[in-house]
């Protein structure tokens, strides 16, 4: 985790810092044996091992004020470090009223942290409450799922996913005036969001208006053709074919009027649309295209390789899905298809196989999706609850 967040500069800083502590403390305790040196130790060592499962120093003043106070028994007990130390003995009133103070004031400011409630309690209630008024229809639920998520947004204001989450509850209620308002905000905050076009494309179903509702969608797919790989996809494919057709048609109107095969970012995504909608043909085209300005696009080699495979030109396929492969390391679609094809991959896989960059595969992704992740993000598909 401090590998992937802060490179080396930031582990050889953090390893040095820790070494000096540990330096100091053992050097404390084998030359006097204190019992305090080993109490500090050992909680130093516990909180590092939190942070290294999940990393919250910087979010919680209770955890800073747990380390701080270990730190400032370290250089009290180094009369290096301070010109006079602070004894904590019973005998020294003075300093052991200090000590005895800060401790009380720290378990309390823990206590506090743990008891009062904060934007999680409020969204896991809400979602809560929201699950259960989907699955019996209580009004009260919905009452409760909404006090709860509208509370965790006033603390958040910044958060759109949150909004996003409350137009969802108002549209599975009924309520499509104020879900059309949030949506509106949304869509005039992040126009290229395509979670949000979905959300808009949805009220519209719901509002009988299929040719907006086909222009949002359109848009989406454009924005981000992953959604075509999504189960409400799939449901609009198999219960609303016209609509289908009509999405199906902007695109390809889309595709013919703007010059895409210029943009090889664009180029690639017209690609996977029109292999979602069976144009192999073109699709190919484009995808070829992309990768001739571009040819670090893993998902371009992925999609050649799906066309090859309904093709049934397998040579092909195994050539282009090892090129995503090695440019989708972490990709568990492409390893199954390469896989399936070619089974003797999986022996030269383990054989080569990285421990470290497998440990690490997960985190990172985490670490890219969540950790650095802009509240106003417009373009990554985000969580949905209350589908």
């Amino acid at each position: 985790q401090l590998l992937v967040e802060k490179g080396i500069a930031g582990v050889v800083l953090w390893g040095v810092l820790l070494l000096t502590i540990l330096m100091k403390l053992m050097t404390s305790t084998f030359k006097y044996w204190r019992i305090d040196s080993f109490i500090i130790l050992f909680a130093i060592l516990l909180l590092a091992g939190k942070e290294m499962t999940f990393a919250v120093f910087e979010d919680f003043p209770g955890i800073q004020v747990m380390y701080i106070v270990p730190l400032a028994g370290v250089m009290n007990m180094c009369p290096s470090c301070v010109g006079r130390p602070v004894s904590v003995r019973a005998k020294n009133k003075w300093g052991f009223a200090v000590m005895s103070g800060m401790s009380v004031l720290t378990m309390l400011g823990i206590v506090w942290c743990w008891c009062k409630t904060d934007t999680p309690d409020f969204i896991m209630d809400g979602c809560k409450y929201g699950s259960e008024y989907l699955k019996t229809g209580n009004k009260k639920d919905l009452q409760k799922a909404l006090k709860c998520l509208n509370q965790a947004s006033l603390l958040n204001p910044r958060d759109n996913i949150l909004q996003y989450n409350i137009a969802m509850l108002y549209l599975q209620s009924g309520r499509l005036d104020e879900a059309s308002d949030i949506l509106d905000t949304l869509v005039s905050r992040c126009s290229s969001n395509a979670l949000y076009r979905i959300g808009v494309g949805r009220l519209k179903m719901m509002q009988d208006d299929m040719l907006m509702a086909s222009k949002e969608y359109t848009v989406a797919a454009i924005l981000d053709p992953r959604i075509v790989e999504d189960a409400q996809w799939e449901e609009i494919k198999a219960d609303n074919p016209e609509l289908y057709k009509m999405i199906a048609n902007n695109i390809f109107q889309f595709s013919l009027k703007k010059d895409c095969l210029h943009d090889p970012i664009m180029s690639s995504k017209i690609g996977k649309l029109m292999l979602e909608f069976e144009h192999y043909e073109e699709a190919e085209a484009y995808l070829k295209g992309a990768l001739s300005m571009l040819p670090n696009l893993g998902r371009a080699w992925y999609n050649l390789g799906l066309i090859a495979v309904r093709k049934q030109e397998y040579s092909e396929a195994d050539y282009y899905l090892r090129k995503a492969a090695f440019l989708l390391p972490g990709d568990e679609s492409v390893r199954e298809y390469l896989l399936t094809l070619n089974p003797d991959a999986l022996v030269r896989e383990k054989k080569n196989g990285n421990f470290l960059k497998k440990r690490a595969e997960e985190y990172s992704r985490k670490f890219r999706t969540w950790y650095r992740r802009d509240p106003d993000t417009e373009v990554i598909l985000s969580v949905e609850l209350f589908k």
